[in-house]
């Protein structure tokens, strides 16, 4: 595996200027333990851009670049397999869709009731969604 660091400097903002640090890891001989799937940083991205797009429609389709670098970051640094940062983002996506419809039908079911209000001027959480 191919870990690449930031070199130690003071402020720590000086490092970006720094060549950075490179180091091979050999390979294991006992049981393998630490990072893997899933990787957390790309799966939380994945939900933040489906949730962005399901809020903001085209607007919030600017947030799949940060995340697909938030995503190649952790395979360029060796943190993870390019497979585990795959199916991390199909994962992601999963969820938000998840927790969209769940979110959805508890408004639905509920709002009317305790904000009517809001309600009748908002009557689905996702007004824009992608064409």
């Amino acid at each position: 595996v191919r870990e690449v660091s930031l070199s130690k400097a003071k402020p720590a903002l000086l490092a970006v200027f720094e060549p950075v640090k490179v180091t091979y890891s050999s390979p294991p001989t006992g049981p393998v333990a630490g990072r893997s799937f899933p990787s957390g940083h790309a799966m939380n991205n994945s939900v933040l851009a489906t949730l962005a797009i399901l809020f903001f429609g085209r607007f919030g389709m600017w947030y799949i670049i940060p995340a697909a670098i938030v995503s190649y970051s952790r395979i360029y640094t060796g943190s993870h397999w390019a497979s585990d940062v795959v199916v991390s983002c199909i994962l992601g996506v999963g969820f938000a869709l998840l927790s969209a419809s769940f979110f959805t039908i508890a408004y639905q079911l509920l709002a009317p009731r305790f904000f009517p209000r809001l309600y009748a001027k908002h009557p689905a959480l996702f007004d824009r969604l992608p064409e």
